[in-house]
């Protein structure tokens, strides 16, 4: 088991079959993405059992059910996370790298929002690289990835272009 640190306490393990994953992904790639790792193997489901955990153990650590469903809400479904094959051919997102990120009003659940794009044959990541071609940024996005973004200039939608490129 590996396990995981808070404060140098130990809160917690990250179970044995977990490990054995982390593992055969290793093995198989030269690279690993540590967003890949998160999104593929449901660690964040793994994080909220160590909140969660670590709630019980001091109350003066709280993580109300909102934000237990806040974070879940930000995880994509992997099945997202590679193109569709059949969708339509002739469309803005068709074969492009897209990531999400922030928070959204009209798709709070952001496999909405995946499933919109997966749909229209787009290849959906959670990190942001050169390979990236289009990043669609909701309300309170991470500094680090708006740093990129700019960096690398990668071209952004908002919520409201969204909408109207799907005509929702």
């Amino acid at each position: 088991a590996i396990a995981v640190f808070k404060d140098n306490k130990n809160i917690g393990y990250i179970p044995k079959n977990i490990n054995v994953q982390i593992a055969n992904c290793l093995e198989k790639k030269h690279r690993v993405f540590v967003g890949d790792i998160i999104y593929n193997y449901g660690f964040i489901d793994v994080l909220l059992y160590f909140y969660i955990s670590e709630e019980k153990n001091n109350p003066n650590i709280y993580l109300d059910k909102n934000t237990i469903l806040d974070l879940q809400s930000r995880k994509i479904d992997s099945k997202y996370l590679k193109p569709k094959s059949d969708a339509v051919k002739k469309n803005l997102f068709y074969r492009k790298k897209i990531v999400i990120t922030g928070e959204f009003s009209f798709f709070p659940d952001r496999n909405e929002l995946a499933e919109l794009l997966f749909d229209s044959g787009a290849d959906i990541d959670v990190g942001i690289s050169k390979n990236i071609d289009y990043v669609i940024v909701g309300k309170s996005p991470g500094w680090k990835k708006i740093e990129k973004i700019n960096e690398l200039g990668i071209k952004t939608f908002n919520e409201e272009e969204i909408k109207n490129i799907f005509s929702l």
